[in-house]
């Protein structure tokens, strides 16, 4: 497959627009691509830790209210003593294991319930997908067919387990009205020992049963609470992993581009390329600006100049902020700011990359700094000394060049570069196709329902005659501004 590139008038334009320069590397270079897939892999992983995190932080949010209210449930039931405890203890226990029931089925319900619509996506999905028609007999591609077939086969015995899953559901379901229904024959007797107990004050016994009802379910609540604690410092632990991953994919992306850019200082003579790994921090400051409203430009170029990327900020933000603190100058109240900002949008922080600063250098200078012409002539060069393209398409070059550094700097280029590359000009410029001895020139002529097209070597006598009449205004035209020019060399 042949590898091309276009350039165009307003590409050269754009040359007066310093991050231009990066994109014109970025272009040129086969790593110059914004992600890896291994980058956007660790992107989306990422995301996922990140949504789950957020997720986790609303359910924890209660856990202190938990803990508060069983020290507070405990504290009451200090009041009753042993015996009534004792006489109570039946009740309490039927009515905790009433409550362990209901959040067994809950779970089976769920689980069932998830496997259900998991089975029913999933199998139909590969049933259609066995339904589709070969598009050729080729052994290999047989193989894996046959291969999808036997990890089809799955799909059935997952249903056998569903069919058994669904079956101790219901056996489990009658179980627990059984229970229910023994709880229900017991208040009687239950009620009876609580008329027979002497209890000081306002203490009733049906207070003690609730208070110890609701102990219960705090407790077990706490516990699922402080395991999704640990569980969500396991998530951190894999979040800073994938953020390291990440960081490194960036650094490998750059090396790479770093490499390709010194082999292209080697062939363009007279431009030399420099990079800096992360260098835009105009780029950072506009990209945080986006997430951060309400924050003055002046804080976050601060915060940018502080800080090499979004993972470094995020890290500085989960601890204890002192580094914003000290290092960018921001008060207390700017500090929260920042992280109440922030707070949502760390997909958005984390997973992009800040540019690196790319600056080309024409004659030891920066090329932007340059005039347009000589950044035209420049990028030129540029151009034409690309090796990994097999095809180059350059839109009229000739704009910006005058017609002396078009013949000196390009054409006899053109000339080196024949029967190496296949090169492609739109231009109205006869010195082109004439003094670059064109290999094929195509004239185009608008018509109001068609474009006609004529084509031919620069040797075909009528194409020739389309070059005199269109680019040098025709033979009366040309004729004089020889006879001009013979006076003027004399």
């Amino acid at each position: 497959m042949l590898k091309s590139r276009y350039f165009g008038q307003k590409d050269l334009a754009q040359f007066s627009e310093q991050r231009f320069a990066r994109e014109l590397v970025e272009r040129f270079t086969s790593s110059g691509r914004p992600a890896s897939d291994r980058a956007e892999a660790l992107s989306h992983r990422i995301e996922e830790k990140l949504v789950r995190l957020a997720q986790d932080a609303k359910r924890l949010a209660g856990l202190d209210d938990v803990v508060a209210r069983i020290a507070e449930i405990r504290e009451l039931l200090r009041k009753f003593d042993d015996g009534i405890r004792e006489k109570l203890a039946a009740q309490v226990a039927l009515e905790k294991e009433v409550v362990h029931a209901h959040d067994l089925m809950t779970h089976q319900r769920d689980a069932v319930a998830a496997l259900r619509r998991w089975l029913d996506d999933y199998e139909s999905a590969a049933e259609r997908l066995a339904k589709l028609p070969a598009a050729c007999e080729e052994p290999k591609a047989r193989a894996v067919r046959m291969a999808f077939d036997q990890f089809r086969a799955g799909y059935a015995r997952v249903r056998e387990a569903l069919q058994f899953l669904e079956a101790s559901l219901a056996a489990s379901d009658t179980a627990r009205e059984t229970l229910q229904a023994f709880q229900e024959a017991s208040k009687e007797a239950f009620a009876e020992v609580r008329r027979g107990l002497q209890l000081p004050g306002n203490l009733t016994a049906d207070t003690f049963v609730q208070l110890t009802k609701d102990r219960n379910l705090l407790e077990a609540k706490r516990s699922e609470l402080e395991l999704l604690r640990q569980k969500e410092t396991e998530v951190r632990r894999s979040l800073e992993g994938d953020l390291a991953a990440l960081q490194q994919e960036w650094q490998a992306g750059y090396q790479s581009m770093e490499a390709e850019v010194q082999r292209l200082n080697e062939d363009s003579p007279g431009l030399s390329i420099r990079l800096q790994f992360k260098g835009d921090k105009g780029a950072f400051v506009d990209h945080l600006a986006g997430l951060a409203s309400g924050l003055q430009r002046k804080t976050l170029q601060k915060v940018a100049h502080a800080f090499a990327d979004g993972v470094e900020l995020y890290r500085a933000l989960s601890g204890d902020g002192s580094k914003l603190q000290d290092e960018c100058g921001l008060k207390a109240e700017q500090l929260t700011k920042v992280q109440e900002s922030l707070d949502g949008r760390w997909k958005e922080l984390l997973t992009w990359r800040v540019p690196d600063t790319v600056i080309i250098e024409y004659q030891g200078k920066p090329l932007h700094e340059h005039s347009l012409g000589q950044r035209a002539t420049a990028l030129m060069l540029f151009l034409l000394t690309r090796r990994e393209f097999d095809v180059l398409i350059v839109d009229q070059p000739e704009d910006d060049l005058d017609n002396q550094t078009l013949f000196t700097e390009v054409i006899r280029r053109l000339l080196n570069l024949k029967g190496h590359r296949q090169l492609l000009f739109a231009t109205h410029s006869p010195n082109i196709p004439v003094l670059g001895d064109a290999e094929q020139v195509v004239r185009c002529q608008y018509a109001p329902d068609r474009i006609a097209l004529l084509s031919g070597s620069i040797d075909c006598p009528q194409i020739q005659r389309e070059i005199v009449a269109v680019m040098e205004g025709g033979e009366e035209a040309l004729r004089r501004r020889n006879q001009i020019y013979s006076v003027w060399t004399r």
